[in-house]
């Protein structure tokens, strides 16, 4: 009988918790619903939708979707080999190269130049034109980048899901593995009801805190081993082209201007 009580129990938490969860679920998802219903907004999806060659309602079928997105893929690797990219990076490359050589007359000013030249052209290639759109999208719905991944699936498949919650992480210090800082990643949208939901997890990891339970090191992590050198060689000047270069011939990974500059933004916060 005992048992059969603890089990109810045990469900009953299960159920309180899943409810919880799907609550909070459909009150951000009435977030993006309310935003997609302002004009403003309509009409910017369909002129995003005309833009990118999508169909008026949304790409149906994630065949067609994957297709989609090889297209995209394709017509960013052409615009990286084309002579307009090309001549454009040259000339970042001369400023750096006169800056290192020592015939920079402003050193501050030539790097400001190089780096607006390079956030110039780094807009143009179609993936991240692609990106820009959606954010801009985002603006008008005054929807945070939690919601980045929602209003890039409605523009291209009519959908409203994978809607971004708070979760919880564990920041390890690289010089001392066992120094370890528990951080919950928040977005303008949380609210208090959203921490409860996941204060579980808080604990769990706290516990593994007390323990002195480490997660990976750089040794053993190949990807933050890899952020750390994209990091080095930023902070080293060098342009988002030729870290892709290097992280292609060391690390084999062919990355995307807006990784590299995901990674620099996270990195930089450690």
């Amino acid at each position: 009988m005992a048992t059969y009580l603890s089990n109810i129990n045990f469900c009953s938490k299960v159920s309180e918790h899943m409810n919880s969860k799907t609550k909070k679920i459909d009150r951000l998802e009435q977030l993006f619903i309310k935003s997609s219903k302002k004009p403003e907004f309509i009409a910017e999806v369909k002129r995003l939708r005309k833009k990118w060659k999508i169909s008026p309602n949304g790409i149906k079928g994630n065949k067609r979707g994957l297709k989609w997105q090889q297209n995209l893929n394709i017509q960013s690797d052409d615009y990286l080999k084309s002579s307009e990219f090309q001549l454009a990076g040259q000339k970042i490359k001369k400023i750096l190269k006169n800056i290192e050589a020592g015939n920079s007359i402003n050193i501050v000013e030539d790097r400001r130049i190089a780096q607006e030249l390079e956030d110039q052209l780094n807009q143009q290639i179609p993936i991240n034109n692609f990106y820009n759109d959606i954010r801009t999208l985002q603006r008008l719905g005054n929807l945070s980048y939690a919601y980045e991944e929602t209003t890039k699936r409605y523009v291209l498949y009519n959908v409203i899901d994978s809607i971004k919650t708070p979760s919880v992480g564990v920041r390890v210090n690289l010089r001392d593995p066992y120094k370890r800082e528990i951080f919950i990643n928040l977005y303008p949208e949380t609210a208090q009801e959203d921490i409860i939901a996941i204060w579980d997890q808080v604990k769990f990891h706290q516990r593994n805190a007390i323990y002195g339970k480490v997660k990976k090191t750089v040794k053993d992590n190949p990807q933050l081993k890899r952020d750390l050198r994209v990091l080095a060689l930023s902070e080293r000047g060098l342009s988002t082209e030729e870290i892709i270069e290097t992280i292609q011939k060391e690390f084999g990974e062919g990355l995307i201007y807006t990784e590299i500059a995901d990674i620099r933004y996270r990195m930089k916060k450690k």
